[in-house]
């Protein structure tokens, strides 16, 4: 997750994770998009990832800057939300610079 008040450590962030994706991506892995096409093209996977693009849209269509936009930037958001949802706690347990794990207790 991102955090606003770090803006220096987002970009370093950001740029850390392209550049491991580049280097990932000329030694064979697939991108975002590859990836769904797969999975798109897949008898097994092909009736779910259909219904998925029907739900949530066509995710080939968003790359990962665009992906970041989409996320919150606080874990309070999630932990409000967990809250929200029946959760009597919830918190933050772990985070790197890009990501966070939440724990919650009914």
């Amino acid at each position: 997750m991102t955090d606003e008040s770090a803006p220096r450590l987002n970009a370093a962030a950001t740029a850390f994770h392209e550049a491991r994706m580049s280097r990932e991506r000329a030694a064979g892995a697939l991108d975002w998009a590859g990836w769904w096409d797969a999975v798109a093209g897949d008898p097994v996977l092909s009736g779910p990832a259909r219904r998925r693009f029907e739900i949530f849209g066509d995710p080939r269509d968003h790359g990962y800057a665009a992906a970041n936009r989409d996320r919150p930037t606080s874990a309070r958001w999630h932990a409000d939300a967990l809250r929200d949802q029946g959760f009597s706690e919830a918190r933050q347990v772990w985070c790197s610079p890009s990501d966070a794990l939440m724990a919650a207790l009914r």
